[in-house]
């Protein structure tokens, strides 16, 4: 999206990205039944459904953080930015 310099109080919702859209795309549109073997796969997916789901997304970042296999706090996972073509 393109952001303005800054965000008043009174910035219109319309001026942001619906949360439950970066919602559905990280839980409902991953595909029943399909195991992703990559970590990297399931945050291309999550970008690729963003730039579907509106023209107006320029660029996405996706971070992943596996918390379970994390140790004293540590954030093991990764971060993936892909920008329209």
């Amino acid at each position: 999206l393109k952001l303005p310099a800054h965000f008043a109080p009174d910035t219109p919702l319309e001026a942001s990205k619906n949360y439950m859209d970066l919602k559905f795309a990280a839980t409902e549109a991953l595909p029943p039944g399909v195991h992703f073997k990559l970590i990297e796969a399931v945050a291309d997916h999550i970008c690729e459904t963003l730039f579907l789901q509106d023209e107006l997304v320029e660029a996405v970042t996706v971070k992943i953080v596996k918390l379970a296999i994390a140790e004293a706090g540590e954030k093991i996972g990764i971060t993936l930015t892909r920008v329209r073509r």
